[in-house]
């Protein structure tokens, strides 16, 4: 971030906090792509009974995302 400012790709009037929030940002991508893999082992081990009722895995793969952010408090 301070490379940015410096060669004034960007511009702020606090580079501490846009540093903070760049971090944090960051690291809930981690967090995003460790819920992404525990849904694909999920859905991997229902993948015959998924095959075999027609289910859609898009939908299937959102809706058990969505039930493990809100049984771990989100994201």
């Amino acid at each position: 971030m301070k490379r940015l400012a410096a060669s004034e790709f960007i511009e702020t009037k606090s580079l501490p906090v846009v540093t903070e929030n760049a971090c944090r940002h960051a690291g809930g991508a981690g967090v995003e792509d460790r819920i992404n893999d525990e849904v694909r082992v999920i859905l991997e081990a229902y993948s015959d009974e998924m095959r075999n009722s027609g289910a859609n895995y898009q939908e299937m793969f959102r809706k058990v995302k969505n039930e493990l952010v809100r049984n771990t408090g989100g994201l």
